[in-house]
């Protein structure tokens, strides 16, 4: 499997998450994962909401600049821009699967960096949104990757 992986901002912060041990573990290895193999990828819209999320929806909220530091280091993924062809990808989506816009701009995003998932609890588990395919992190390993590819 060498095809980029985008990661949703839901398991970005699981993996900061002490109140969820199992999920935070999970998350964790999926990034570890990632890193090793240079197959992140994320956008500025999941950094946006990651850095939200990490100064104030933890139980321990991190500081902001330890939360600073974690955006920082995720630029390394070539995030994708909410540029005008993420947005009409968005718009494609949106009219085509009927899934939430947030959802849309995630997917699109994706695509437009050429991924062949996305890691998102947000939508269904081995759903297909024209050659994405979604994967719940909690669900499979990514040693398993394999066994789910892309059509």
């Amino acid at each position: 499997m060498n095809a980029p992986i985008f990661v949703d901002a839901d398991v970005l912060l699981h993996s900061f998450d002490t109140s969820e041990p199992s999920r935070q573990v999970r998350a964790a290895s999926w990034l570890e994962w990632l890193w090793s193999r240079g197959l992140g990828r994320t956008s500025y819209h999941v950094l946006d909401e990651l850095y939200v999320s990490l100064t104030s929806r933890l139980t321990h909220p991190l500081p902001p600049q330890d939360a600073r530091t974690v955006v920082r280091s995720l630029v390394a993924w070539r995030p994708q821009p909410t540029d005008p062809q993420t947005i009409e990808q968005a718009w494609s989506i949106q009219d085509r699967y009927e899934v939430a816009w947030w959802a849309c701009l995630t997917a699109a995003s994706a695509m437009v960096q050429n991924c062949a998932y996305v890691l998102t609890e947000g939508l269904q588990h081995n759903r297909n949104l024209g050659g994405l395919v979604v994967i719940n992190p909690f669900t499979v390993f990514p040693t398993k990757l394999t066994e789910h590819q892309k059509p």
